[in-house]
């Protein structure tokens, strides 16, 4: 059963770290500091007689895009004050949500919980909506091996991929990797508060997006630093939910996008977390409109949200209605930490039965009925253990086929190799 995980405000919110969401996202007592004079300002003078604890984040920074575009042809060249505003806002939205440093890379309980069930299947994906890093710093805890590299078949390791080239020994090819093509991805539709790219058209480094959290502090680039190809100074991508130019200035998002469009498509399965869904997204809402649209039949729901107005959007947008609802992430949490310890103690009654049945059990394949189980979220022993009685058996004639032509190789006679076939095929 492929799922995908789809993570929006509520799933940080919900986090060991409780970061902040849209509606309340500015700090009065830290915000009026001169740290951030422009955007103060901006603030001040776009949001009058309105507390700053009040301003949705959202607004701001859609408010501040649609200004230096110039909405059409009103501003002849962008005005300084607000390219500063816009600059202070990315410095601001990093400080706030940056819940450890690069050297700690502390992980969330509850993300861990639910990203170990995806590592179970190489199908399943996991898309958001967050700037933040704890998801990433998640899955880099689950996907690194003790030198600290990721894995370049995880999840993670696949999500690379995709924000840069697709750069193998024989050259750059243009599309996915060929292994990569049909298993899932980490992708962040809204861009990250560790990712950079060259704003500079016609700049190689304007089609890629570079992420900084990997490794140590020393090898991380930061926004104003110098492109290596170009010289421009290198910006964040962080992406407004509702300005259209968006795939324009940031190329990379139509391949992050499209590939969030095929993965909806195909899961089976969708669990929305902390997702609200709003009016003014209005590129979320046609992502899962067109999706199901092109869909023959819709995936099963679980909603994970405490609010009941954001679920009752959430059936009203997708038109679907939900199997299954769960207050907050922890809770949701702690029901997949609850099936995966009914599940491997199923499976240490399944290993003894397959003892009594004389079909043998290694350390790997304990593992791979886990997987299966894990994966097709159910508790069916008969099904489970059938399917392995047949991987076991092809296995053993894999292993006979293999040994006969060894035999024949050595110069074996015929009737000695169909006696050791006769004693072996049972």
């Amino acid at each position: 059963m492929k799922t995908v995980y789809f993570l929006g405000a509520g799933a940080s919110a919900g986090s060991d770290f409780k970061l902040p969401v849209m509606q309340g996202f500015f700090n009065d007592k830290e915000f009026r500091s001169k740290q951030y004079p422009a955007l103060w300002n901006y603030i001040d003078r776009t949001f009058k007689e309105v507390s700053v604890e009040k301003v949705n984040i959202e607004e701001v920074i859609t408010l501040l895009e649609l200004s230096l575009e110039g909405f059409g042809a009103f501003l002849e060249r962008p005005n300084p004050k607000l390219i500063q505003a816009r600059y202070e806002f990315n410095q601001y939205l990093i400080k706030r949500l940056q819940h450890s440093s690069a050297k700690e890379l502390k992980a969330c309980t509850c993300h861990e919980k639910i990203f170990r069930k995806t590592l179970g299947s190489e199908d399943d994906s996991i898309i958001t909506l967050n700037y933040d890093l704890v998801a990433d710093y998640t899955l880099y805890r689950l996907c690194k091996n003790e030198r600290g590299e990721v894995n370049p078949d995880s999840i993670l390791g696949r999500s690379d991929f995709v924000l840069g080239k697709t750069t193998l020994m024989d050259g750059d090819r243009p599309s996915l990797y060929h292994k990569h093509k049909d298993k899932g991805f980490y992708l962040k539709l809204h861009g990250s508060i560790d990712w950079v790219y060259c704003p500079t058209a016609s700049c190689g480094n304007h089609q890629l997006f570079f992420a900084n959290w990997r490794g140590s502090p020393e090898t991380h680039d930061s926004p104003g630093a110098p492109c290596i190809l170009c010289g421009a100074g290198l910006v964040s991508v962080i992406i407004p939910p509702a300005v259209g130019k968006s795939f324009k200035k940031f190329p990379k998002m139509g391949l992050v996008w499209n590939l969030a469009h095929r993965e909806l498509r195909l899961a089976d399965r969708w669990v929305l977390i902390g997702m609200s869904l709003p009016e003014s997204d209005y590129h979320l809402r046609w992502l899962f409109i067109d999706v199901i649209n092109h869909r023959e039949k819709p995936p099963t729901l679980a909603v994970v949200n405490k609010d009941e107005k954001d679920i009752d959007r959430t059936i009203h947008v997708l038109g679907l209605e939900p199997t299954e609802t769960y207050n907050t992430i922890k809770e949701y949490a702690e029901h997949v930490a609850e099936r995966k310890s009914a599940g491997r103690t199923q499976v240490d009654k399944w290993v003894e039965l397959a003892a009594a049945r004389n079909v043998p059990f290694y350390s790997a394949d304990r593992d791979l009925l886990w997987v299966r189980l894990d994966v097709a979220e159910r508790l069916d022993l008969d099904a489970v253990l059938a399917q392995h009685e047949i991987d076991q058996a092809k296995r053993s004639a894999k292993y006979l086929a293999e040994h006969i032509e060894s035999l024949r190789k050595i110069g074996t006679p015929e009737d000695e190799i169909a006696r050791y076939v006769e004693r072996h095929s049972d």
